[in-house]
């Protein structure tokens, strides 16, 4: 008996070892790996029939730990609980991080469309199978960002049989290839077939969203929740809308809407730290890139994020260690580089600012804003002539709307050839004429 129940619990913690995989919990992981091993202990132990009380109470309680450990995270976090029952035949497209695409809706369940075309009583099984098969085909090429060829087949599928799952699926493939006209086009469709379609409106929402149309994106929004969209992604959407606008107060209100909801939801937690620290509530931005940390503890965007958080209320060191931390998960992330410079150069540590500045060119050599900031740190640290060329090299690269910053940095250029030309060397090292620029001057990405 006793041997039954502990290969279902080995069962059970090599199951938990694949879920903590796919979440990305590594806390979580070597609980269960602990767990897991004390099942193959437990086992052991009885096979050889050795009775030694002490190595079987040490391994019973750690079996116990982690189960505890197991249900008291299930109960906080529903990720587990949707892995084995998604309820929800929507899939979110995540292409690029930091953008709208989180909230494009595209569906591909099976289950689902053979539904819709079951509908259509007068199309003959042929046309149905060719439907699906279309249906398939697009799906296939946009899960490999095919999308010209996706929504070449999502095409052959509605000459066939019109359904609004395909126009769905269009919408999201033009979303995809930023055009956003047709998008709309498509989600008009889907509403032709079915007004109540939700997933139609939100699509049709990120359209007008991209399109800047703000008022329309947000209209579009309250449709879909009136006919049935989650309360908490569309809150998260309409927040990010808010707080592109401008409206940073509304848009708080929206991210704590969907917290009431579901207080574990990680892009709420991030947008909202992202709007306090618009808010200059640097503070508040910390916890919630805190809670963002203890979701998703190797999300590169996160630390950044708490790193600017840090530098924003004063704590500079701090700030460079989550920089660095950032920069252990995305080596090449250049405004982690460009901001751990300007956090050492708030230090006085000039010569690692340089080093840093020096990085993100070699990612981004026409960055205006980075060359600027090499200036700035190379005329802090006495190298003159090589700060003129950077502050030159700004000038070449900055828009029209940087003109009082190119103002600035041709008054640096003047300042440093009058000290140069009183200087008997080619690098004026130490010059008591030299007037430091302002640290304030550095540009925070």
């Amino acid at each position: 008996m006793f041997l039954g129940i502990n290969i279902l619990l080995i069962f059970f913690f090599f199951l938990m070892l694949f879920l903590c995989l796919r979440l990305k919990n590594y806390y979580l992981l070597s609980i269960n790996a602990l767990g897991f091993l004390a099942g193959l202990a437990m086992i052991m132990l009885e096979i050889t029939n050795k009775d030694v009380k002490l190595p079987s109470l040490v391994i019973l309680f750690i079996l116990l730990s982690a189960l505890i450990v197991d249900f008291l995270y299930s109960l906080n976090d529903n990720r587990i609980y949707r892995l084995f029952f998604p309820g929800n035949e929507f899939q979110n497209i995540v292409f690029n991080e930091g953008t709208q695409d989180e909230h494009i809706k595209i569906i591909f369940a099976s289950r689902i469309f053979e539904t819709e075309i079951n509908l259509h009583q007068d199309v003959s099984s042929e046309i149905s199978d060719q439907v699906i098969d279309f249906w398939y085909q697009g799906n296939v090429a946009f899960l490999k960002r095919n999308f010209t060829a996706a929504i070449e087949n999502y095409q052959h599928s509605l000459d066939k049989v019109p359904t609004k799952i395909v126009h769905l699926n269009l919408s999201a493939s033009y979303l995809c290839l930023k055009e956003y006209e047709k998008a709309i086009y498509e989600c008009d469709q889907a509403l032709r077939i079915n007004n109540e379609f939700w997933a139609a409106w939100l699509n049709r929402a990120v359209a007008f969203g991209q399109l800047h149309q703000l008022d329309e994106a947000i209209g579009n929004l309250e449709q879909a929740i009136h006919f049935g969209a989650p309360m908490e992604e569309v809150s998260l959407f309409k927040g990010s809308i808010l707080q592109k606008s401008g409206r940073l107060t509304d848009a708080l209100n929206q991210y704590e809407a969907a917290l009431k909801v579901n207080k574990n939801l990680v892009a709420v937690w991030f947008q909202k730290g992202l709007c306090h620290n618009r808010l200059n509530q640097p503070n508040l931005a910390i916890e919630c890139f805190q809670k963002v940390i203890l979701f998703t503890p190797d999300d590169h965007h996160a630390y950044y994020h708490y790193g600017n958080s840090l530098y924003r209320s004063g704590r500079y060191e701090d700030s460079i260690k989550y920089y660095d931390k950032a920069l252990r998960y995305a080596s090449e992330y250049d405004e982690a580089w460009n901001n751990k410079g300007i956090a050492l150069s708030r230090l006085g540590r000039y010569r690692e600012a340089i080093r840093c500045f020096e990085k993100v060119l070699k990612l981004k050599p026409n960055s205006s804003e980075v060359w600027n900031n090499l200036g700035l740190a190379l005329e802090h640290a006495s190298f003159y002539e090589r700060a003129i060329i950077c502050y030159q090299k700004f000038i070449e690269l900055a828009s029209n709307q940087m003109n009082p910053r190119i103002e600035s940095a041709k008054k640096r250029i003047e300042a440093l050839q009058v000290i140069l030309k009183q200087s008997d060397f080619s690098l004026a090292f130490g010059s008591e004429d030299a007037v430091p620029p302002e640290k304030s001057d550095y540009l925070i990405t």
